[in-house]
């Protein structure tokens, strides 16, 4: 009858090592998988920032012109940018040279496409120079410091998790990735093109 006792007890404990060893790998693994999970999130989102780049090089290869712009945002203030017209990308306006549709994205209306990430996408012409953090967006002045940037709003961590990807750090108002402080969630990326119908 001891030696039962014995044999129980020891089971006892090998299970309950067992389940301490398997309860450390979940969480282990539970950190991997999460980590996994907005890695790929990153990539997704700079795949689809690059067709987007793509297809607006596209389109001016093709038409010899730019999207165009829609009307002064915040007109007269130091943060004026303009809006452009996203949806040159996937319906046919009328330019000669046009062979798109450059995106297979639904266009929302006002040049705001549906992004693939199931958020709208805007397009805004806006100066190069440091902006971002508490500041908002400078207007272009000079030809050569204007660019074309994607506007998306996407989670707050996604935002953070490209900036980093991106940039090598998370700096508001400087890179490729810049966002406001009154809007954490919203992405501006720059393409990198310049912007010349002023």
């Amino acid at each position: 009858m001891r030696l039962l006792n014995k044999k129980a007890a020891m089971f006892g404990l090998d299970a309950r090592i067992a389940l301490a060893i398997f309860g450390a790998l979940s969480v282990i693994t539970g950190a991997a998988l999460y980590s996994a999970i907005q890695y790929s999130k990153v990539i997704s989102a700079v795949a689809q920032l690059e067709e987007v780049t793509k297809a607006c090089e596209a389109y001016l290869l093709d038409t010899g012109m730019q999207i165009r712009k829609i009307v002064e945002i915040d007109a007269g203030h130091a943060n004026a940018a303009f809006g452009l017209y996203g949806n040159d990308l996937v319906s046919d306006s009328g330019v000669s040279g046009w062979k798109g549709p450059y995106l297979p994205l639904e266009h929302i209306g006002d040049g705001v496409l549906k992004s693939i990430l199931n958020t709208l996408l805007g397009f805004v012409k806006i100066d190069v120079g440091v902006w971002g953090g508490a500041t908002g967006a400078i207007a272009c002045t000079v030809e050569k410091d204007c660019r074309i940037w994607l506007q998306m709003t996407l989670s707050e961590e996604l935002v953070k998790n490209l900036d980093i990807y991106l940039d090598g750090s998370e700096t508001k108002n400087t890179g490729r990735v810049r966002r406001l402080n009154s809007y954490p969630k919203i992405l501006f990326y720059n393409t990198g093109i310049v912007y010349t119908n002023m």
